[in-house]
């Protein structure tokens, strides 16, 4: 059996337990790889608690994401789609804290 699974678009009642199994692995190393280059990439540019809150939000968002799609291009590109929210969310409360609301 190669990296990918072959994949046969059924309603899934007789699949085997690890048909499933081996398919929702192979989902979740999809929606897993982008958060975990963010998450290196956070190590690398700062290190500390900051990074461990990101890999652990992006591996959840990423759990979420394998066990909703069906196919792992659906898988990747949710991944990225993670990726981007974060990398989005971080910049907003980066400029938050760097312009507060309210004066010192």
């Amino acid at each position: 059996m190669g990296l990918f699974v072959t994949r046969t678009y059924t309603d899934g009642v007789l699949d085997s337990r690890g048909y499933r199994l081996r398919c929702f692995a192979e989902n979740l190393a999809c929606a897993a790889a982008a958060p975990v280059l963010l998450t290196v990439a956070t190590l690398v540019v700062g290190g500390g608690a900051g990074s461990l809150i990101v890999g652990a939000v992006g591996l959840g968002l990423a759990l979420v994401v394998a066990t909703s799609v069906r196919t792992t291009r659906g898988a990747a590109l949710g991944g990225v789609a993670v990726t981007a929210a974060i990398v989005l969310f971080l910049l907003a409360v980066d400029w938050l804290f760097t312009h507060p609301l309210l004066p010192d």
